[in-house]
């Protein structure tokens, strides 16, 4: 999958499913800073949401229709 590195601790990477539990944690704890750019917050209730958004992102990679993807820093996903 697509990941770009930025130095030796941070990289750029797009989700996989395998970022489900780490990516539903962040959502929760940041729902209301988040909710004020994006709609799925609001829609993310459990990790198996996050998995259906995770699959559409991929899907929309695949079809050259852009993609989402988290800030790692020491592998750990970074709070917006």
């Amino acid at each position: 999958m697509y990941k770009a590195i930025l130095n030796e601790d941070t990289y750029i990477s797009i989700f996989e499913e395998r970022h489900s539990q780490e990516l539903f944690k962040l959502i929760v704890s940041s729902r209301n800073s988040i909710r004020k750019w994006l709609e799925f917050p609001d829609k993310t209730n459990s990790v198996d949401d996050t998995k259906a958004f995770i699959s559409r992102s991929l899907i929309r990679f695949a079809n050259n229709n852009g993609y989402w993807a988290g800030i790692w820093y020491k592998d750990k996903l970074m709070d917006p």
